[in-house]
């Protein structure tokens, strides 16, 4: 059962629809990537103010992989649930994790940030991009997922 979840960082609130308290949990296995939510969503964002989530990446297979966290050029247009979010290229304001092995059967934990510079401006009262998951280190052509991140200024 899906459960709404709610996070108070720096007077922000932070949600994402998934099945633990604290994180977007991810599963890498043989037979594919799937994840426990498809959205992050932040209220009350402004300039000065920071966002994070925390991506837990369990690895499934039988050997060590390097997952990837990255930033895609995805029109938040397209997802059912931007209710009137803008595509905006914010990804200098995004800190990403650096690359990391994961061993068969760990969980690691990976932060994503969103910080919006104190000099930049409001491209819009909503914004949205999307944050993508695979498996860097697989040779033939793996699957990905992709985060939805829904931003409210003020």
């Amino acid at each position: 059962m899906k459960r709404i979840v709610t996070i108070l960082l720096l007077g922000l609130i932070v949600f994402a629809g998934c099945s633990n308290s604290d994180a977007v949990f991810i599963k890498i296995s043989e037979s594919g990537i799937s994840a426990d939510a498809s959205e992050v969503v932040v209220t009350n964002f402004h300039t000065g103010s920071r966002a994070e989530m925390i991506y837990r990446i369990h690895n499934a297979t039988g050997k060590a992989i390097q997952p990837e966290i990255y930033w895609v050029d995805a029109d938040v247009a397209n997802y059912s649930k931007a209710d009137g979010a803008r595509k905006a290229d914010v990804r200098s304001w995004l800190t990403l994790p650096r690359n990391m092995d994961i061993p068969a059967g760990s969980i690691r934990e990976f932060t994503v940030a969103l910080e919006m510079p104190k000099d930049a401006k409001k491209p819009a009262n909503k914004i949205g991009f999307q944050i993508g998951v695979c498996n860097k280190n697989n040779d033939k052509v793996q699957t990905a997922i992709g985060t939805w991140w829904l931003i409210s200024m003020r």
